[in-house]
């Protein structure tokens, strides 16, 4: 901040100092890796992949061990409505997860926005008395 001349003009993001000192984690989903993965993308980077295949699961067996012990009539058996729990709870669960997920990311990086204009409020004001200083110690 030192560098510009005129204090009262802000700073661009792209030269300001404290912009960098929080960075998330790269959250690229179509981040290809060497033929790892899920259509070989990594599936750690994909976010809310795990619950979601963990809550259909977790449905699917229930569902399926529940429609074993009090067997329905009809032409589907316990294995179809466990994959049909399945489908709907982990298709289901995805956007709901999603949209969390990229609310509280908007919300951390509005966190993290106003900090960095905190700090760069508390800088000028450290200038400013700088300047004033200077000005008193030239009279």
């Amino acid at each position: 901040m030192s560098d510009n001349k005129n204090s009262n003009n802000p700073q661009s993001l792209e030269n300001n100092s404290n912009i960098h000192m929080y960075q998330l984690p790269n959250e690229d989903v179509n981040e290809a890796r060497t033929g790892k993965g899920f259509f070989d993308r990594d599936i750690s980077k994909i976010p809310c992949f795990k619950p979601s295949l963990l809550y259909g699961i977790g449905s699917a067996l229930a569902v399926t061990l529940l429609t074993s012990f009090f067997p329905l009539k009809g032409r589907l058996k316990s294995p179809d409505y466990g994959i049909i729990s399945f489908l709907i709870v982990s298709g289901g669960y995805w956007p709901i997860c999603n949209y969390n997920h990229n609310v509280q990311n908007k919300k951390i990086k509005q966190l993290m926005d106003a900090q960095v204009a905190e700090m760069n409020r508390k800088e000028q004001e450290k200038l400013k008395m700088a300047e004033e200083l200077k000005k008193q110690e030239n009279k």
